[in-house]
């Protein structure tokens, strides 16, 4: 898989003549600030969690599996694509709930619409284990209908204004259109109008609600609702979320000022690519930002302390990346990182994997890790100090 990203936007305009190109010596111009975007996320929460960090972030552009249960003690888990993201608490509060709103959240009126796709959605009157949510989304397959199931739903009618119940009622369908789903057809909601509802009593206490969803884009809107006493909905948030970069002056942050008559290039990394632009070190031109391409390898190059420059450098390289089954680690010049370790996270900071760097290279089958999603990869020092982490994705 590759892709462009362009990073850097050049606050200052440096558009200089062919004849002020030939000089030699022009340091008309000697400062010129750079800046990089902070990014947008959309998170998922549930609106009567309150612990903190109850959410877990919904990548744009592709099918996920959200599982939300709730127990008799008021304690909420939300799983995204088999993985704990978070656990929290209801409040103590007199529920009932006796419709599903799919496409807006319903308080005196209609608001707060989703644009995006649904498919499969299955509720249940237990509190489904984390082994159970893991292992349908390993199983790759849609809903299937258990002793606990109360509510199952396939979306693949492809036609009409009515979706049927494989259990429970069947639902009204206003303004959302058939497409193409996660398997077979699925429901799409336009953001403005379009909404289902299913008239299905959803236990308040022991339950588990479980679909796929596919968000286009960033937005803040409501996805499902439990309509009743204390309505209940999974919300999407979109958040600004400040991404770290380093820039190859040292500096950090959003922008950098420097002076281009005095430097060859100017790059930019947010830990996943990297954006270049070279200067004219006669006339201090510069050129279109160069786009990098990221491949399946995970590059890491590292610093090893009490080795002389340029000796001290190393790269270690993981791959591929994004993984299915299996990740190869190339430890570059190992030699030099002696009581150096490599150890790798979930997403819930449980280690999966932990090595001394003391050979050319490690091949790790993935089926013990726990799942798909976000693994975390540590480069830690000889004093136990982590000097890099980097991201890795398993799905």
């Amino acid at each position: 898989m590759k892709k462009k990203n362009l990073l850097m936007t050049a606050v200052a305009t440096l558009g200089l003549t062919t004849a002020t190109m030939a000089q030699n010596n022009c340091d008309l111009i000697n400062s010129a600030t750079f800046t990089v975007p902070n990014t947008n996320q959309t998170t998922l929460e549930n609106t009567f969690t309150v612990v903190q960090n109850n959410t877990c972030v919904l990548d744009t552009g592709q099918w996920i599996y959200v599982a939300y249960t709730k127990n008799t003690n008021n304690v909420a888990k939300l799983y995204k694509n088999g993985v704990l993201q978070a656990t929290g608490n209801y409040l103590s509060l007199n529920y009932f709930w006796n419709r599903i709103d799919i496409g807006a959240e319903f308080y005196t009126t209609y608001c707060c619409w989703f644009n995006g796709r649904l498919d499969e959605m299955r509720v249940s009157n237990s509190e489904r284990t984390g082994t159970e949510i893991l292992n349908h989304f390993n199983s790759n397959s849609p809903f299937s209908q258990d002793a606990n199931t109360i509510g199952l739903y396939h979306f693949d009618e492809n036609t009409g204004t009515t979706t049927n119940g494989i259990v429970g009622p069947s639902g009204a369908i206003t303004n959302a259109q058939w497409t193409q789903g996660k398997f077979g057809s699925a429901l799409n909601y336009n953001g403005q109008n379009a909404r289902t509802q299913i008239n299905l009593s959803v236990p308040t206490s022991n339950y588990t609600m479980e679909f796929w969803v596919y968000i286009p884009n960033y937005q803040n809107s409501r996805i499902v609702s439990t309509y009743g006493g204390n309505s209940n909905s999974f919300g999407l948030d979109t958040n600004l979320v400040q991404t770290s970069y380093n820039w190859s002056t040292g500096a950090t942050g959003n922008s950098v000022t420097i002076n281009p008559t005095t430097l060859p290039y100017i790059w930019v990394t947010d830990g996943n690519c990297t954006d270049t632009i070279w200067f004219n070190s006669q006339s201090a031109t510069i050129y279109d930002t160069t786009y990098v391409t990221v491949t399946d390898t995970l590059i890491i190059n590292t610093t090893v302390t009490g080795i002389n420059p340029p000796s001290n450098l190393n790269t270690i390289k993981v791959f591929p990346n994004p993984a299915s089954t299996h990740i190869t680690i190339d430890y570059g010049n190992f030699a030099i990182m002696n009581g150096y370790q490599l150890r790798i996270e979930n997403s819930v900071g449980q280690e999966v994997f932990q090595t001394n760097i003391s050979q050319q290279s490690d091949y790790l089958n993935l089926d013990s890790w726990g799942g798909n999603g976000l693994y975390f990869v540590h480069i830690v020092d000889p004093q136990g100090n982590t000097i890099d982490i980097r991201k890795i994705v398993l799905q």
